[in-house]
């Protein structure tokens, strides 16, 4: 019966604080596991999101350098145009632009080459529109005399594993 007397009193005294106590360690556990729920969700949102950058990145490195393969042709086309190495740039067209305009490697000459590459090209640029690669040719000064003579061509590549020039008319 002692014990009992004793716990007793020592709940009546103490017991208030004692419950104030527990519940204030209660808050103080409660908001830490808030604090460290929060940091736990913000440290998934952050790795999702550098993620999605990560893919972002990749993705555009992947376009670059598909759009860098693509101007590599385009410019090998106008070199070997500017060059007269015919049958190289001929080589170079897709199937559908031999058969509707230059079905033969002297119809392109002809057409396409005296034409346009008549001057020795010095300069060009490549600018890309959606699908549509439009090219400033700058002639060369010497040739013809006058300073900015510039012809402009639009090609397209088409195909998907090896890539052809498609010349826009």
């Amino acid at each position: 019966m002692e014990i009992k007397r004793k716990i007793r009193l020592f709940f009546s005294t103490y017991g208030e604080s004692l419950f104030k106590i527990i519940g204030v360690i209660l808050v103080i556990w409660l908001v830490i596991r808030l604090f460290n729920q929060m940091a736990v969700d913000n440290a998934k949102e952050r790795k999702l999101q550098n993620e999605l950058t990560y893919e972002n990145q990749i993705e555009n490195e992947k376009k670059n350098q598909l759009e860098v393969q693509e101007r590599e042709i385009i410019e090998n086309f106008i070199d070997y145009c500017n060059q007269k190495e015919i049958e190289k740039a001929y080589n170079m067209l897709s199937d559908t632009c031999k058969q509707e305009n230059y079905s033969t490697i002297e119809e392109f000459k002809n057409k396409y080459i005296n034409r346009v590459f008549n001057v020795y090209i010095c300069d060009y640029k490549i600018v890309k529109s959606e699908d549509i690669y439009t090219v400033t040719l700058v002639e060369d000064m010497i040739a013809t005399g006058k300073t900015n003579e510039t012809k402009e061509q639009k090609y397209k590549l088409v195909g998907v594993l090896e890539r052809k020039i498609e010349i826009c008319k």
